[in-house]
């Protein structure tokens, strides 16, 4: 297991980017991959996040791990659709309860503050929050307010908000845009969100997804600093 290490102070990316990482995160960690998904991120995308990524550290070294880990799935199973179908199977082993007790890491907050239980306090939280701040959850994601992909593309949808609100120079608006999101991160995410990647690491062996959650990890590090 690797924890993310807290000798560094996590970074903040601005609006722009950091909506553009969150929902692109938000998508990792809420459906599984297709063929074409693989072919991005070991490709082109993988190449651009890593670019893009490369001015923050921590940041930048579980973006170059998720990618290079993507990599290497692909060069064993030997193609996209090889690659997308083992690491379908480890999707569903982690997030939808395919593998033994040990083997799962439970996507919904919830789980992991009302005492292994799902649809509580801790949901009904994040559905204020979408409400309060007008958001909806994605057409055809049948999942509870609680879900950590649920929780991701929120606070990017807000931090995509903050960067619009920067450019018509309501900088009022983008500034209670921007404390949503710390508040709710400082309060709702990172009080549970490092148990679950604990949980992710343990139990992936293709690194992939352990990756995927320690970039997170950092990201709302970031974020919840300034509550």
């Amino acid at each position: 297991m690797t924890d993310a290490p807290s000798t560094l102070p996590a970074p903040v990316l601005p609006a722009a980017d950091r909506a553009l990482l969150l929902d692109w995160l938000a998508g990792l960690l809420t459906l599984e991959p297709d063929a074409e998904t693989v072919a991005l991120l070991a490709g082109e995308e993988g190449d651009q996040v890593m670019s893009d990524l490369a001015d923050y550290p921590g940041l930048d070294r579980e973006a170059v791990a998720l990618v290079e880990a993507l990599r290497k799935v692909r060069a064993e199973e030997g193609s996209d659709a090889g690659a997308a179908l083992a690491l379908a199977g480890t999707f569903g082993t982690l997030f939808l309860g395919a593998g033994t007790k040990s083997k799962v890491a439970h996507p919904y907050a919830s789980v992991y503050r009302d005492g292994g239980r799902t649809h509580g306090e801790t949901t009904d939280r994040a559905a204020a929050f979408l409400a309060r701040n007008d958001l909806d959850l994605a057409e055809g994601l049948n999942e509870p307010a609680d879900h950590v992909g649920v929780l991701l593309a929120a606070l990017a949808a807000l931090a995509e908000r903050e960067a619009e609100e920067e450019e018509e120079g309501d900088l009022a608006a983008a500034a209670t845009s921007a404390a949503e999101q710390a508040q709710f991160t400082a309060e709702e995410m990172l009080p549970w969100f490092p148990q679950f990647r604990e949980r992710v690491e343990a139990a992936d062996p293709r690194g992939v997804y352990a990756a995927a959650a320690r970039l997170t990890e950092w990201m709302l590090k970031g974020m919840g600093s300034g509550a």
